[in-house]
């Protein structure tokens, strides 16, 4: 269910399934005793939900939800999509669309491999994860991974943080506050709690709050380990996350980016080591800063929105093109294999520290070897 244009190689689902229930299993069935699943990729592939997407009201600002819907409901449905400018204001989109106007074939629109306002799934209700965008982000743009956590039974809720969005980012008005942020986030669960308590709502009766996990990139990252610290979330992970309050003996997970040129892994490394355990470190090979959202995909089919405001006319530093490109190169593994390491550590965290796997599933130090790159990955 991940997102993307491209074909992923992927575990299949079915025998991912069959491992997790084989896990789920041991102790009561002598059939799967002696098995070790600790070191087994079991959540690289595609989660046994189709994946809705609807997006509620937050007073000044939207939420995109993604949600497990009814396997077989998306026969015959039109994958949900976004355009890059859609954070964008009025003005700033005409300057693009003069820029895009010179050159064909320029495609903006992003293909999910998610179906808006899918029937959702009786078997709820599903734990919560939030989801935080990065520095220049918006709520789509990390969709592919948020849709592939909520293919494992999740429902995933990403805010527009717009006081460090895209659009503030772009017309030089961007006003980060840690503050906002953590407001922004607690608003959010309370606003599905109204959304879970709704007749008629698609949410309604789907979203559960005995656990909440929260998920973060770069600048996210930090409004993650933040929300953990202040006790509004029982497990926290980053994707080069930038900084945040210690974890307090809560589980983290930090996954990094070896060539990021903004999070370096050296900035990870101090992160990891002023965090409390338990805690995870995963840093995956041969990817870069933007590993983590959607923007790869377009950047490799010709459609770096960074590259083409500045053919629009707006001022660009080179530094923050690159780092807006960063780990979208040919020499970057692809998205979609980035975004399966990435899925996969970040559901089994969720599942160990929700108390679904007992034992954790494939947070064995062997699960380092399971992917098509190298994967350096520590726990303490």
């Amino acid at each position: 269910m991940i997102g993307g244009n491209s074909q992923r190689s992927i575990l299949s689902s079915a025998v991912a399934v069959m491992l997790v229930v084989a896990a789920a299993g041991c102790g009561d069935d002598d059939s799967c005793c002696g098995t070790d699943l600790s070191s087994e990729a079991a959540y690289a592939g595609a989660g046994p939900y189709p994946v809705g997407v609807t997006t509620l009201d937050l007073t000044d600002r939207k939420v995109d939800v993604w949600y497990p819907g009814v396997p077989g409901s998306e026969a015959g449905l039109t994958h949900a999509t976004y355009r890059q400018t859609d954070p964008l204001s009025d003005p700033i989109i005409k300057g693009f669309a003069e820029g895009i106007a010179r050159r064909n074939g320029v495609n903006l629109v992003y293909e999910t491999r998610t179906f808006r306002d899918l029937p959702p799934n009786g078997e709820g209700p599903f734990p919560l994860v939030i989801m935080s965008h990065g520095f220049g982000g918006w709520r789509s743009v990390n969709s592919s991974i948020a849709a592939g956590i909520a293919a494992w039974g999740y429902v995933v809720a990403a805010p527009d943080y717009l006081e460090r969005g895209l659009n503030a980012v772009a017309t030089n008005n961007a006003m980060p506050s840690p503050e906002k942020d953590y407001q922004v986030t607690v608003d959010t669960i309370a606003l599905l709690h109204g959304a879970n308590d709704e007749p008629g709502n698609v949410l309604n009766m789907l979203v559960g709050f005995d656990h909440i996990g929260i998920v973060g990139h770069s600048a996210g990252g930090r409004t993650a380990l933040d929300t953990l610290a202040a006790g509004a979330a029982d497990v926290a992970v980053g994707y080069a996350a930038a900084g945040g309050m210690t974890n307090g003996g809560m589980p983290v997970m930090l996954i990094a980016a070896r060539n990021d040129i903004g999070i370096t892994t050296a900035i990870t490394e101090e992160l990891f080591a002023a965090l409390s355990s338990p805690k995870r470190l995963v840093i995956i090979e041969q990817t870069g800063h933007n590993s983590f959202s959607d923007v790869c995909t377009p950047i490799r089919e010709g459609a770096s929105l960074a590259q083409l405001a500045r053919e629009a006319g707006l001022q660009i530093d080179e530094r923050l093109l690159e780092l807006a490109e960063n780990g979208c190169t040919e020499e970057n593994i692809d998205p979609e294999e980035a975004w399966s390491i990435t899925q996969h550590f970040t559901v089994a965290q969720l599942r160990e520290t929700f108390g679904t796997d007992d034992p954790a599933v494939g947070l064995g130090p062997g699960v380092a070897d399971k992917f098509a790159v190298p994967v350096e990955y520590r726990q303490e």
